[in-house]
């Protein structure tokens, strides 16, 4: 039977790096993000101006606002698949 290297075998868990600072740099992800940014959902929980001002500093390079963006984007993925429906 083959077994790993020690060295291997005890190494500390990493987990699984998500590249989303990568991807927001994208433009096709980042028309993505901007569509829902900009969306009548975002609207009634946000200041839209301002969340495509943060997407456009990140994508331009001035700030990594990857983690908010990511958070607020998925809150907006979320909130249409549960309760698009009851309003």
């Amino acid at each position: 039977m083959k077994r790993l290297p020690i060295d291997t075998a005890q190494k500390e868990k990493l987990g699984f790096p998500v590249p989303t600072r990568v991807w927001l740099r994208d433009k096709k992800y980042y028309e993505i993000v901007k569509n829902a940014f900009s969306s009548g959902i975002a609207t009634k929980f946000f200041n839209t101006k301002e969340l495509i001002q943060l997407l456009d500093d990140h994508y331009n390079g001035k700030w990594d606002n990857s983690r908010k963006i990511w958070t607020i984007y998925t809150f907006i993925v979320w909130y249409n698949i549960y309760f698009k429906e009851l309003n």
